[in-house]
């Protein structure tokens, strides 16, 4: 769906937007959408935490149940994605966020969908692409997968990416990639997944560092196109074990999600190549451009390039044990190859600065 009509479709509708709380402003999307929107037939949710929190959702469901919308629109980063998608299934169902975290998860009470219109604001989680949306309870964070949570359009706008600064464009367009490569080698992936998560890593790859450290219209937008694209290779080859190890990195010491994914991954790239079958760990190798260096050092050369730190200032003995209570054990599943309690300790040891 093109700019012109999805903002046709905007009239006469009553409206659910959810969006970002200052960023809503900042990145022009309040300027663009509001002659647009009809203010006695539209509600705004905003303000919640930004890492969805059930406490959060409920409120949502409310919000959804007692204004009725007739459609769904989310403008934000991968949170407000993530929160606007729960919001829309969760409020459409019978089955309340935490009995569903706890199994109760049948769909057969599903009801028909108020559509769901994702406008991302950020170059990174590709969350309006999945049919997932990251939750979290108690600080633990869950993934919710159906089909349902899908949005149902999509517009990217590379406009509304334009006042993120150097350290959000670094740490946005970090999870882009590392999605992009997760899904490449992770043991779900198809050849519409590879060929996804290729065009992903290629356009991070090349406009990046230029969407970091000059903010050029060209390099956001591309940025724009690789989060999507990587959100298409995550949606059916889903991540790996960085991002089994980084949820615990944000919930501990408040690590943006890029970041939390980039301390490990310079240590699993190099762990995950040196294991994967030759052929592979080849075709990823050609992929990335490594060549004479290690993988190791790529990894960590281009994300020092970003200027973004990738160390914890604890022990390894603290992280490892962090890392054994509380990885993501689905998605270090999907890693290519195994990991036992003895890999965890090395990958706590690289981490570390103490």
């Amino acid at each position: 769906m093109n700019e012109q009509q999805l903002l046709e479709n905007l009239k006469n509708k009553r409206i659910l937007l959810v969006r970002g709380n200052k960023s809503f402003t900042e990145c022009g999307a309040e300027a663009w959408l509001t002659p647009y929107l009809n203010v006695e037939t539209t509600e705004q949710f905003f303000g919640f935490y930004k890492n969805p929190d059930l406490k959060d959702l409920h409120q949502g469901i409310r919000f959804f149940r007692d204004f009725k919308p007739d459609l769904v629109l989310a403008v934000g980063g991968g949170s407000v994605m993530d929160m606007a998608k729960a919001i829309r299934f969760f409020g459409s169902i019978t089955i309340s966020p935490d009995d569903w975290l706890d199994g109760q998860n049948d769909t057969t009470h599903l009801n028909p969908e108020v559509p769901l219109y994702a406008i991302p604001t950020t170059s990174g989680a590709g969350a309006e692409a999945t049919h997932f949306a990251v939750l979290y309870r108690d600080n633990k964070k869950y993934s919710v997968a159906h089909p349902a949570l899908k949005s149902t359009e999509v517009l990217l706008k590379p406009e509304l990416t334009m006042s993120m600064n150097a350290f959000q464009a670094a740490v946005s367009g970090l999870d882009a990639f590392f999605q992009g490569v997760e899904s490449w080698w992770s043991r779900n992936a198809t050849k519409e997944s590879r060929a996804y998560s290729e065009e992903a890593v290629k356009l991070v790859l090349n406009n990046l560092p230029n969407s970091v450290h000059h903010a050029d219209f060209s390099s956001r937008e591309a940025m724009q196109n690789a989060a999507f694209q990587a959100g298409k290779a995550i949606d059916i080859a889903k991540t790996t074990s960085c991002h089994a190890f980084s949820y615990i990195l944000t919930t501990e010491f408040g690590l943006p999600h890029g970041q939390a994914v980039a301390v490990t991954f310079p240590f699993i790239l190099d762990y995950n190549l040196r294991q994967m079958k030759p052929e592979d760990a080849e075709k990823l190798k050609a992929l990335l451009g490594i060549s004479g260096s290690s993988a190791r050092k790529f990894g960590e050369s281009f994300i020092e390039s970003l200027n973004i730190d990738y160390k914890i200032p604890v022990s390894s003995e603290k992280l490892n044990h962090l890392f054994t209570n509380n990885v993501n054990v689905e998605r270090l599943k999907n890693n290519p190859v195994e990991m036992n309690q003895s890999v965890f300790m090395d990958i706590a040891e690289y981490c570390t600065t103490i």
